[in-house]
């Protein structure tokens, strides 16, 4: 759940509500810095950033591999959705899945490791729901090299913005809601 706040901490994202259409600039001071430590739990965290952008293509994460791969979203604020994305921005906040408690290091300047290659599927399926001025895809498909459960081919659906007008579409995964949910193709058939 959200919950309000009097003190920003370094390091952490928040919702800040902005009643002005045209969006609202925020004067904080603060020390630019360049790297921290965090510590996560499993499941969804907000993260913060840096003084300049990061790389989040392998997150340095210990446990190594605690962070899901391609789990960083960032909020998109005209297009009122959140988008995946390989780059700590500074001054944005991001949501993170993390598989197991693990301590996540962000450093700007951060050189990618290895290109970001999202594995594309063998099918894919896209599925849109519109309703009024909502509108959401969703994704289903197959892949002989997707396994049972959660992988690197899903995608986790972050958790729902603090708005209580919003509509809401999702694939059922376990433990997470999915917006692309890959399966293994098995014995000639795939079912959902």
């Amino acid at each position: 759940s959200y919950q309000e706040v009097t003190e920003l901490k370094f390091g952490e994202g928040y919702w800040i509500l902005s009643l002005n259409p045209d969006g609202e600039t925020l004067y904080v001071p603060v020390s630019p810095v360049t790297s921290y430590n965090r510590p996560l739990s499993p499941g969804w965290n907000m993260i913060g950033s840096v003084s300049a952008e990061a790389d989040f293509t392998d997150p340095q994460d210990d446990p190594d591999k605690s962070i899901l791969q391609h789990s960083l979203f960032g909020w998109d604020a005209v297009g009122f959705a959140y988008q995946l994305s390989d780059q700590i921005l500074p001054g944005k906040g991001y949501w993170v899945l993390t598989l197991e408690p693990c301590q996540l290091t962000v450093t700007s300047g951060t050189a990618a490791t290895a290109p970001y290659r999202i594995r594309e599927p063998e099918l894919l399926i896209p599925l849109t729901f519109t309703s009024g001025q909502f509108s959401q895809q969703l994704e289903i498909g197959f892949d002989h090299r997707a396994s049972e459960g959660l992988d690197t081919m899903d995608r986790p659906m972050p958790p729902v913005a603090p708005s209580n007008d919003q509509s809401h579409a999702w694939l059922q995964g376990q433990p997470y809601k999915l917006m692309r949910d890959i399966r293994s193709l098995s014995a000639g058939s795939v079912s959902w």
